[in-house]
């Protein structure tokens, strides 16, 4: 059975906490006191990170990003990396969190809510080991992202695609722009596999996912060969395989796309989720002392 959310109960799920604890500026409060209202408000430049092992995965890069989308907008985060550890790791421990997401949030609005940094426990979804076996359907969805460098929140933008992909039951939808041009997914970067040789779209076209960045860096330590490429439709939908990157999905492949079967294995992909399995792991064991 599928479930239909309204437009209003994807915008509540969007902003829900889960969680005792959050952060409003330095002050930890409980979660009968959470206001979501100034998602649909101003400027938000956010992250959501993966805690795993109780060790915030790859905090460093997600903070940078964050740092990089808030200044090419001429704004600017008023916490600073270290400060901004330091929060984490405190709501972290009051909410006793030992794996989950956790979402934190640049502000910039007027009133109440001007310069407001929020940080809180989001709900998850980490696919089952069987789902990296069978893959998971998608669909091609047509939007020219506005200025897909920055990650910004956009209320109606995420609300739209959670309901299409609620009522068709998909995993994920990928973006095609108007001039035919594939490009990421809606929650995700997107990567195809023809002839051993893996394809993504140019930096300069998607949002730089974190999990991406650590892909090209696998690729380049271990000889793999990978290709930034402008493509359409045909080709994604004549590859060897296909397969999606982020913080919770990390490598995930993709069975179907619209009515297009692909095949969900591939010697290459499961190479580099190995690898990428190896890299999370390295960084837990580097910085686990740090919480």
């Amino acid at each position: 059975m599928i479930f239909v959310c309204t437009f209003a109960e994807i915008i509540f799920f969007m902003g829900t906490i889960q969680g005792k604890y959050f952060l409003r500026g330095n002050d930890l409060r409980e979660d009968y006191e959470f206001d979501n209202s100034f998602l649909s408000k101003g400027n938000n430049f956010y992250e959501v990170v993966r805690i795993q092992d109780s060790v915030v995965l790859f905090l460093e890069d997600h903070l940078s990003r964050l740092e990089a989308s808030a200044r090419q907008s001429n704004l600017r985060p008023f916490v600073d990396a270290t400060e901004m550890k330091k929060l984490l790791f405190r709501l972290i421990r009051a909410n006793k969190m030992v794996s989950g997401n956790l979402k934190f949030v640049f502000h910039f609005g007027s009133g109440e809510w001007e310069k407001t940094f929020m940080a809180y426990p989001v709900p998850y979804y980490y696919p089952e080991d069987e789902v990296y076996i069978r893959g998971v359907k998608t669909d091609i969805y047509k939007f020219d992202r506005p200025n897909p460098s920055v990650k910004n929140w956009f209320s109606e933008y995420k609300a739209k695609i959670a309901v299409i992909k609620s009522e068709q039951n998909l995993y994920e939808l990928i973006l095609e722009s108007e001039n035919g041009t594939i490009t990421e997914g809606s929650q995700s970067n997107l990567f195809v596999i023809k002839d051993n040789i893996i394809f993504t779209a140019p930096k300069e076209s998607v949002l730089e996912g974190i999990t991406r960045k650590k892909i090209f860096s696998i690729c380049e330590k271990h000889a793999i060969k990978l290709q930034e490429k402008t493509y359409q439709r045909d080709f994604l939908l004549n590859a060897d395989a296909v397969f999606l990157s982020g913080t919770s999905a990390k490598i995930l492949p993709v069975s179907g796309i619209g009515s297009t079967e692909i095949k969900s294995s591939h010697p290459l992909m499961k190479k580099l989720s190995d690898l990428y399995d190896g890299v999370i792991s390295e960084y837990i064991s580097l910085h686990k002392n740090e919480f």
